[in-house]
């Protein structure tokens, strides 16, 4: 399966067709602080394959089932949002669902410090 070339991604962007990663960032948004319309210009198709990556990275750590990949996988995933908002300009990361957002990935980066948490009594999952 051949990978989607970012340019043209981006063209399907500017004429309305938003990738899914797009379309679920924007619903994400939304919930978390209001129905702000995003600018074309915000998260695009390259950031968004980055964070991507990054998150299901972070998720394959989690699926170890080990505290500590756990520990690991959280903050990576924190970290990845954060990249997210870092690489956008100032009025793509100015509403309050992007607040709300950033306020999230920087309380889990905090828990993910401590050096004892069990996770097993704040976080159930089960590998699919």
């Amino acid at each position: 399966q051949e990978e989607p070339d970012a340019g043209d991604a981006d063209a399907a962007h500017a004429k309305g067709d938003d990738p899914p990663i797009r379309r679920m960032l924007r619903e994400a948004l939304a919930a978390a602080g209001g129905a702000e319309e995003l600018e074309a210009s915000c998260f695009q198709v390259l950031a968004l394959q980055a964070f991507v990556e990054s998150a299901n990275e972070a998720i394959d750590e989690m699926l170890k089932k080990r505290m500590r990949a756990m520990q690991q996988g959280l903050r990576a995933f924190a970290d990845a949002v954060e990249r997210l908002f870092l690489a956008q300009h100032a009025a793509c990361v100015s509403s309050a669902g992007a607040k709300v957002m950033r306020l999230g990935a920087n309380k889990l980066r905090g828990v993910t410090r401590r050096l004892v948490v069990d996770y097993g009594t704040h976080i159930r999952y089960e590998a699919m």
